[in-house]
């Protein structure tokens, strides 16, 4: 049971009032009742019967409410989509502690900050892409999708970007409703891809979303651990991983968004919040409230009618 009012000093001062005065009233009694030998017993049911509805009276009056209703409210927000590369280049350690922890780090730190009317989802790439999670409210949910992401979630070669895109566009059920209402797409990644993007996918994508990208490792580059060791090529040497920050800022511009360098996922995170807010691409729609309704009416009609029962009976104190 939830309070709409809380327990306060008017609450105790009126209950020891109450308890104050019937305290006087039942000495009172009680001493008349000793002296000309009363029925006390009967005033013992009044004191049980008045009891009973002061306590409701006091319940009406903190306003308790409980059981959960569902109610469609309308709302405007934004639809996030999330998009990481988890190949096993992200496993490169060139940046503390590594591509795909800062990469973990960063998304945590958007999903807290978004505002809590906006959809996000979750997809995972690599050789192919994964829903890892679906279009949701529940920003909650997200936190734990995202904290299980690792690089062996798929079956691990290069990352197929077009496949992507191509995924997005095919599956991603996007509506027609409102053809200028886009969508936020943000692509973190190291930009190592078997292909380049295709610029005809880009701009088809482009229709529907606004793509930012986030460029995470270092051109120096680094050794890909693997179990064992580190990843080799077929010759024995080991494979460098290095960013490609040209392919992830060609992403961003042909599709009307930013390209940033994550090193800082609190920096980058209220970057990516701040530009979002300047975009106006709001969906319009309604989502599921659970909403409480106070029934104090239901315990103050009861006290009402006690207090009518209290007030029509009448008990005898003295026999004669």
């Amino acid at each position: 049971m939830v309070w709409f009012n809380p327990w306060n000093n008017f609450n105790k001062i009126f209950l020891a009032l109450f308890a104050l005065l019937y305290l006087v009233y039942l000495i009172r009694i009680l001493f008349l009742s000793q002296k000309y030998k009363l029925d006390f017993t009967n005033v013992l049911k009044k004191l049980f019967l008045r009891s009973l509805y002061f306590a409701l009276i006091i319940i009406a009056i903190l306003g308790p409410s409980f059981g959960d209703a569902q109610k469609e409210t309308p709302i405007e927000g934004k639809d996030i989509y999330f998009m990481v590369d988890i190949s096993l280049s992200m496993a490169a350690e060139d940046i503390a502690p590594s591509r795909i922890a800062l990469a973990k780090a960063c998304l945590l730190n958007i999903n807290k900050k978004i505002s809590t009317n906006d959809r996000v989802t979750l997809l995972l790439f690599a050789a192919n892409t994964v829903v890892a999670c679906p279009l949701t409210f529940d920003h909650s949910a997200m936190d734990i999708f995202i904290t299980s992401i690792g690089t062996g979630t798929l079956e691990n070669g290069g990352s197929d970007i077009n496949q992507s895109f191509e995924f997005i566009k095919s599956e991603m059920k996007i509506s027609k409703k409102n053809k200028t209402e886009k969508k936020i797409l943000l692509l973190i990644s190291d930009g190592e891809y078997e292909q380049p993007p295709k610029t005809d996918l880009l701009q088809q994508l482009k229709k529907d979303f606004i793509i930012n990208t986030l460029t995470v490792g270092s051109s120096k580059g680094s050794k890909i651990p693997i179990v064992g060791g580190f990843k080799r090529d077929k010759k024995g040497k080991w494979v460098i991983t290095k960013t490609n920050t040209a392919t992830m800022e060609a992403i961003a511009n042909n599709t009307g968004g930013n390209n940033s360098i994550l090193t800082d996922p609190y920096i980058a995170a209220d970057n990516f919040i701040s530009n979002t807010q300047k975009l106006e691409l709001q969906f319009k729609g309604y989502k599921q409230r659970a909403v409480s309704a106070n029934k104090y009416e239901y315990f103050l009609i009861l006290a009402l009618l006690l207090i009518l029962v209290d007030g029509l009976s009448t008990l005898k104190i003295i026999y004669i």
